[in-house]
């Protein structure tokens, strides 16, 4: 399961991509001969506009990113470019599908307001800013084409959480 990718006129394939909603690349593969997946990379981190198969034109965003190389085999290379913030950042993540349990362990790590697991969904509707991303490939075994991947964002302050935790205790929407 592979896309092409390509960037003026230079093409090699993509088996893994991650979108948000305005088509800003957060992570992808590219793999193919060696000086062809150099240049398509280069030309995502010079943030040049490339095109996906079957998707269209996207560009990374203006944050930070980084790749890793491997050599699949002589002759073919694989590089991965992703954007850190999105996967190890302080604010906000990429989860694979609506995994709550994962998003409650990154809230947990983010703000200093002690919660219960069994909160979990919960803080997803409450706590979270989700949004629904676009996905191809995939990633630890889940296919992102079915298990979207969802950008997670924690935009509340810790004051503004701990009082809607005080007051989803006193409503007892959560014990």
């Amino acid at each position: 399961m592979y896309r092409q990718i390509e960037m003026l006129g230079v093409w090699a394939y993509t088996n893994a991509f991650i979108l948000d909603d305005d088509q800003n690349l957060l992570m992808t593969s590219v793999f193919g001969r060696p000086a062809l997946v150099k240049a398509i990379v280069a030309g995502i981190l010079e943030r040049k506009t490339v095109d996906i198969e079957g998707i269209g034109p996207v560009m990374r965003p203006p944050w930070t990113a980084k790749t890793k190389t491997a050599v699949v085999e002589p002759g073919c290379w694989l590089k991965v470019f992703s954007i850190p913030d999105f996967f190890t950042g302080d604010r906000c993540r990429v989860v694979i599908g609506k995994d709550k349990v994962r998003a409650f362990q990154f809230v947990q790590e983010t703000v200093s307001t002690p919660m219960k697991p069994e909160w979990a969904d919960w803080v997803w509707e409450n706590v979270l800013d989700t949004t629904e991303t676009q996905g191809f490939g995939v990633i630890d075994g889940k296919d992102l084409s079915v298990m979207r991947p969802h950008l997670i964002e924690v935009q509340k302050s810790d004051a503004d959480i701990d009082l809607m935790v005080i007051e989803a205790l006193k409503q007892g929407i959560i014990s």
